[in-house]
């Protein structure tokens, strides 16, 4: 750089002033509009499975064998979660199912907590004697 050129300055901005840094925090879509197109919200799977759990081994093997084209992908994973936890044994994967369906069902067991507190409490007098 010659002596006679003067330096090319920056603006410069305070802390999150700057103009790019603030549009990489704004939503791509518009004010006003969801970033949820499709509006799918909530659980899916938990309200399947509490509507097959209430029929019986048959009637689920039933539906599933005659019609798992008609399904919803939530109501596939639903009955082949409720067959699986049903007809399998304590140490495959049934075990994990059952526990994924009692979850689903009856929500997760909260662990016991069990506190015991012992207080003792000693009472002297101003000179040092025991009360």
């Amino acid at each position: 750089m010659a002596m006679d050129e003067e330096p090319v300055t920056q603006p410069k901005y305070g802390r999150g002033q700057n103009p790019l840094s603030l549009a990489n925090l704004k939503p791509p879509w518009a004010k006003g509009v969801t970033g949820n197109s499709k509006g799918v919200t909530g659980p899916m799977i938990g309200p399947a499975i509490r509507r097959f759990a209430a029929l019986s081994l048959e009637e689920l093997q039933a539906l599933w064998s005659l019609s798992p084209k008609s399904i919803t992908v939530a109501e596939a994973i639903a009955i082949t979660t409720l067959i699986d936890a049903l007809t399998t044994g304590s140490f495959t994967s049934g075990a994990k199912s059952r526990e994924q369906v009692m979850d689903r069902l009856d929500g997760p067991v909260r662990p016991t907590i069990e506190v015991q507190v012992g207080v003792e409490v000693r009472l002297t007098w101003a000179d040092g004697t025991d009360a």
